[in-house]
């Protein structure tokens, strides 16, 4: 079966079912775009065709996982991120903590970004003990 895809008005295609499954797993393909094949009455969502992945498990837990894997990815960084300000604008400028040092509201960025950042992670390690 020969598809075509609409994104953004524009009509794309034809492609296989299998090179649309591949853009489904990869993620350059969204289950909400429209697809079309000859013999179609109408333009419907690609998870709507019979035969491809966006329906299955598999689909749904490899983007579940890359979702989960961002935000880890994300608590990381901003983790990184407070600890370098902290480090670079902070203690080497002095003491960030007395109350007459302009550096103060540096330190209160960093300690937000280290909020955030250990934030993120926690989400991301309570979902990997909810999913054991």
């Amino acid at each position: 079966m020969e598809l075509f895809i609409s994104r953004s008005g524009q009509k794309h295609g034809p492609y296989s079912l299998e090179q649309v499954n591949a853009w489904l797993i990869s993620g350059e393909l969204n289950p909400d775009d429209l697809a079309w094949y000859e013999g179609a009455n109408n333009w419907v969502a690609v998870s709507e065709l019979t035969g491809t992945v966006a329906k299955s498990k598999t689909y749904a837990g490899r983007r579940n996982r890359r979702d989960w894997i961002i935000c880890l990815a994300l608590g990381l960084l901003m983790s990184f991120l407070g600890l370098v300000w902290i480090t670079v604008v902070g203690f080497l400028s002095g003491n960030p903590f007395s109350e007459m040092n302009p550096q103060k509201t540096s330190t209160g960025v960093a300690g937000a970004f280290l909020i955030g950042g250990v934030l993120f992670s926690f989400i991301y390690l309570l979902k990997l003990i909810r999913n054991r």
